[in-house]
């Protein structure tokens, strides 16, 4: 899997991005649906809107806003695809990283 995550600048970068490679890491454990399936949760939370989300001083806020990218994403993924345990997963895992940045 090719890595599609690029977060703007910001003070929570390295340590989000850090956790994101370990997210594909995971990834790239999986059988060849169950890989698909996690890969797309993956692009609709992290490529399509984290990348995009812009960092405006303040940690918390930046973590809610990127929290609602992965709760959309997660909604996207339940209207346009079959559910994945491994996929659920990566939204686990996503809002897990994020939470425990809280207060950073």
């Amino acid at each position: 899997m090719e890595q599609i995550f690029n977060l703007q600048q910001n003070p929570l970068k390295h340590r989000i991005e850090e956790g994101l490679g370990e997210i594909s890491a995971y990834i790239m454990t999986l059988n060849d649906d169950d890989q698909t399936a996690a890969e797309n949760a993956f692009y609709l939370a992290v490529k399509k809107r984290m990348n995009a989300r812009a960092y405006e001083n303040d940690n918390n806020q930046y973590l809610s806003g990127l929290l609602e990218d992965v709760l959309e994403g997660q909604r996207e993924f339940s209207q346009t695809c079959y559910a994945n345990c491994h996929a659920d997963n990566v939204f686990m895992f996503l809002k897990t990283l994020l939470t425990s940045l809280y207060g950073e």
